[in-house]
């Protein structure tokens, strides 16, 4: 999807286009918006990661790489 003109960096608010799990959110490269409200399609940006690099996935401090859809796929976002 296109990048927003001025996206938001990991912990900052963000707005989501289509619905929670459509991927079009105004988040920066890397980061996703997480825990949309269905109301109003606000959410907060989180940084994204890689299961793989397990036990070091690139996480910011204080939050840990969460499987975004199944255990086995390492997509993850940091929580």
């Amino acid at each position: 999807v296109p990048l927003a003109p001025m996206p938001g960096a990991p912990g900052e608010q963000c707005q989501v286009d289509g619905g929670a799990y459509s991927g079009l959110d105004d988040c920066a490269l890397g980061a996703a918006c997480w825990g949309v409200d269905p109301d109003t399609s606000q959410g907060e940006c989180k940084a994204l990661c890689d299961q793989t690099l397990m036990p070091d996935p690139v996480c910011p401090m204080g939050t840990s790489c969460t499987s975004l859809f199944v255990a086995a796929d390492p997509a993850g976002v940091c929580l």
